[in-house]
């Protein structure tokens, strides 16, 4: 397995789309993703796509320059960046 610094994962669900909630958030947390959970097929989903994306990202073999966006090629099934970006959206 290859090494990674610590990686720590949490599910924040907003009921209603509260963008003042949802920024505040993003700011205090800066290394995060906001995705729609209607592409999120659970928890083991997500940890195998943060697995997938440090993974490819680190040894050079990701399909983006960004951690993050590959995370978001990742958990969206994406090769495209625009598509994965499309899906991810939250729903207003």
């Amino acid at each position: 397995m290859p090494d990674f610094p610590e990686v720590f994962i949490r599910a924040v669900e907003f009921p209603k789309l509260d963008l003042d909630k949802v920024l505040d958030f993003v700011t205090k947390n800066h290394d995060c993703q906001v995705v729609n959970q209607d592409i999120v097929f659970g928890e083991k989903h997500v940890i195998h796509s943060v697995y997938q994306a440090l993974k490819a990202f680190r040894s050079g073999r990701g399909l983006s320059h960004y951690e993050g966006m590959e995370f978001l090629l990742r958990v969206s099934a994406e090769k495209q960046i625009t598509k994965a970006v499309k899906l991810c959206e939250p729903k207003k």
